[in-house]
């Protein structure tokens, strides 16, 4: 017994040309022997469908189709074949009487296979923000016959039109990709195009919303069709809604079976609502209407305005070094960083006020403006003091959906970095000193006093503070200050005064000289303090410089009757006689061979008398003892520190200048001693011998 499992397209029970066989399925004989025995066998379909039970005993059976795995199909018409029987079930022939040796053939079995279709549809490129405010998108819409059997009058319909999450009211461009639009319009940028045929190429979404016309698609086949959108949003932009879009869209598909005559009317499974995405059917499946994959597709536009700001600071106009009232330049560099065009671009500066000037300006994406807007600061002496002047400026923006974009100015676009414009600090500080008054005579006296006023102008270009007066010689009463503040050329002749009584070193410098030296400290950052000097010298007028000597001699070494080598003693006295002090006293005494011992006298003030640094010794010799005296006489000299060298020689007294003499006594006696020498003598002495007589006189 044999027969044919087929797919039967057009479900008229007859196996025509383009039905195929369906492979796999298990068909089943059951029944009762001649002999009233249970038979029961299986055969399984071959590719084409067909079946054969062999060495069948005579008597009476039921086929039995089983259910093949392939999915989407329904049963059809079965037919008996030629040893009778009937279809008694949508799977199974009964009744069939088999005689022995015999061949039962044509017991055919059909299903009917469902037609289905699918569509998907997905943002293709996009949504690309244009400078208008308007984005292009483009949608690949896929269309998948998942049947078997081709698909005829295939339809796809996209309606856009309407309000948001819709496209807009559509409009006709000459130029779609660059012309201006309205808000809350789109146009189509190019015609539909892509691998479905029977494309409309004037669908427009609005009054042409088909977009495929009585298409025809291959079994088990897919193609596509691209729609290229620009869209210019309401404003404001529409809301984003749940999809993640603030545009949604579908598209929808139907078609007709082209062997089977199915409709959508009679099979739902050839009507499909587009779902987001390239797989008509995600699941895979091969039912692409279920629930679940009929998602919306949505679309949202990013628009990213944005705007960048850069301050530059222009100091080549500064005075050198800088003054109050000198301008700095600034200009500014505006660039749209963002994807759409910026209108009512400002920029402020609180630092500038209605000294920046230039705008409003509008500027398309990528582009910059360096000339428009400029301005100018006049510094003042606080700014340099602080040796800068360090701002922020604003700059501000609206796209085309009013939405107000700000940067805060910086030194490039990328950061907001404060303009510092640097100011150079010079501190600088002058000081004289003057004499005002005096209360010295001529010749000064010890004790007379000097009055002293200062003059401190600031000479640089920042303020100093803590202004103090150092005079550092001794005696100098310094009264005032410090200054607290003193401005860039301020001059303050006030505040410090200085007394001085004289002392005898100003008298012996005829002169009072000395220094002082101002000291200020400029603003953080600007440098050391800084110093400035001034000397002051006061003639004083001084007497005369004078010296006096007195010598004195000791004879307390010599004997009553003095003799040659014996010591003469001498000391001097060396009396300061004038008003100045002398310097480097020395003494000196014209009588050669004095041994002199002492001195110098490095210093000898006036009216101070020197007893102790000077002293002298000299041997007595024959001369001196026949003459019966030693006259001598010293010289002293002083110097002193203005003029000349004065001198005195020594006398009795200071007033006095004569030699100093020391007395000898005298003593004159002789004595004279005759030694006889015989030694010449013969022995016995004869007549004439000699002798020889020497003298000693004493």
């Amino acid at each position: 017994m044999s027969g044919t499992l087929y797919r039967d397209f057009n479900a008229d029970g007859t196996e025509d040309g383009t039905d195929t066989g369906i492979a796999g399925a298990t068909m089943t004989l059951s029944g009762t022997t001649f002999d009233g025995v249970s038979f029961s066998t299986t055969a399984t379909t071959d590719a084409n469908g067909d079946y054969t039970f062999n060495y069948v005993p005579q008597g009476n059976y039921t086929v039995t189709r089983g259910n093949p795995s392939e999915p989407h199909l329904v049963d059809g018409a079965d037919s008996a074949g030629d040893q009778g029987g009937s279809p008694a079930a949508p799977n199974q022939i009964t009744g069939i009487s088999l005689a022995a040796n015999t061949a039962a053939v044509n017991y055919d079995f059909t299903m009917v296979p469902t037609a289905r279709v699918g569509i998907a549809k997905a943002v293709q490129s996009g949504p690309t923000a244009n400078a208008d405010g308007s984005y292009n998108v483009t949608f690949r819409v896929r269309v998948e016959n998942l049947s078997l059997e081709p698909l005829n009058a295939v339809n796809v319909t996209d309606s856009m039109v309407g309000v948001a999450p819709n496209f807009g009211t559509h409009t006709a461009l000459g130029n779609p990709a660059t012309d201006a639009m309205t808000p809350g319009t789109y146009t189509m940028l190019a015609a539909p195009s892509g691998t479905c045929g029977a494309i409309n190429a004037g669908f427009n979404g609005s009054a042409a919303t088909t977009l495929i016309n009585n298409g025809t698609i291959a079994a088990t086949t897919t193609c596509y069709a691209d729609i290229q959108l620009r869209v210019r949003p309401t404003v404001p932009l529409p809301p984003v809604l749940a999809s993640g879009g603030r545009y949604e869209n579908q598209a929808s598909v139907d078609a007709v079976g082209a062997l089977s005559g199915q409709t959508s009317a009679t099979n739902p499974q050839l009507a499909d609502t587009s779902d987001n995405g390239t797989n008509p059917d995600p699941n895979n499946n091969g039912i692409a209407n279920e629930g679940g994959e009929n998602d919306v597709t949505p679309v949202n536009p990013v628009f990213s305005p944005s705007i960048a700001l850069i301050k530059t600071a222009d100091t080549s106009g500064l005075s050198t070094p800088p003054q109050p009232n000198d301008v700095i330049s600034y200009s500014f560099t505006v660039t749209n960083t963002g994807n759409v065009t910026l209108t009512d671009i400002r920029v402020t500066d609180p630092l500038l006020g209605a000294a920046l000037t230039g705008g409003p300006i509008s500027l398309d994406p990528g582009a910059s403006d360096n000339l428009t807007f400029v301005g100018s600061y006049s510094i003042d002496q606080g700014d340099i003091d602080d040796g800068e002047v360090t701002n922020t400026a604003t700059v501000s923006g609206t796209d085309p959906y009013n939405t107000v974009v700000q940067d805060q100015s910086g030194t490039a676009n990328d950061n907001d970095t404060p303009t510092v414009a640097t100011i150079t600090r010079d501190p600088s500080i002058s000081l004289v000193k003057n004499m005002v008054s005096n209360t010295l005579t001529d010749p000064a006296q010890l004790g007379q006093q000097i009055v002293y006023n200062f003059t401190i102008t600031n000479t640089g270009n920042v303020t100093l503070t803590n202004v103090r007066l150092d005079d550092p010689k001794l005696g100098v009463a310094v009264t005032g200050g410090p200054i607290a503040s003193l401005a860039p050329g301020a001059v303050d002749s006030a505040t410090f005064t200085a007394t001085y009584d004289i002392v005898q070193a100003d008298i012996d410098a005829n002169q009072v000289e000395n220094t002082a030296t101002v000291t200020g400290t400029p603003p953080t950052g600007a440098g050391a303090d800084v110093t400035a000097e001034s000397t002051e010298t006061t003639p004083v007028a001084a007497g005369p410089a004078a010296i006096a000597l007195i010598k004195a001699a000791s004879v307390d070494a010599l004997s009553p009757q003095p003799n040659v080598g014996e010591q003469v003693s001498y000391s001097f006295q060396v009396r300061n006689t004038g008003a100045v002090t002398l310097f480097n006293v020395t003494l000196a005494d014209v009588l050669p061979d004095v041994a002199m011992s002492g001195g110098p006298i490095a210093a000898l003030a006036p009216g101070v008398t020197d007893t102790a640094t000077f002293t002298a010794t000299y041997a007595l010799k024959q001369e001196d003892i026949d003459r019966g005296y030693v006259d001598n006489r010293a010289t002293v000299t002083g110097n002193p520190q203005v003029g000349g060298a004065v001198t005195d020689e020594s006398g009795s007294a200071f007033d006095t200048d004569e030699d100093t003499r020391v007395v000898l006594a005298r003593q004159p006696s002789i004595a004279l001693v005759k030694t006889a020498d015989a030694s010449a003598l013969n022995s016995p002495p004869a007549v004439g011998d000699v002798i020889s007589y020497s003298f000693t006189v004493t």
